[in-house]
């Protein structure tokens, strides 16, 4: 079993793809209170896209082996960048 470049557990065959990503964030949780607004999760994602932790390719975190996109839109949820989240960075530039 290989495993791709940057991925801890996860082997060739086994690929989230955005269609399962998109299906995770319709759930009622993802439009409940326990979700940010949509201006906070895309400014998380922004501050994901600049860290040399993501692996781009599957959107998930070399740190903790989420998928940002899910990760991103939890209110409980911060980064998980041991160097400091850049989460909060990333809001406060916004606000």
């Amino acid at each position: 079993m290989s495993t791709p470049k940057g991925c801890r557990s996860c082997s060739d065959a086994y690929k989230v793809t955005q269609e399962g990503i998109a299906r995770v964030l319709a759930a009622p949780v993802f439009r409940s209170e326990a979700a940010v607004p949509d201006d906070v999760y895309e400014r998380r994602l922004a501050a994901c896209g600049t860290c040399p932790q993501l692996i781009e390719s599957s959107m998930t975190c070399k740190v903790c082996g989420c998928f940002v996109q899910v990760r991103a839109k939890l209110r409980a949820n911060d980064c998980p960048n041991p160097a400091g989240t850049r989460w909060q960075q990333a809001v406060a530039e916004a606000g």
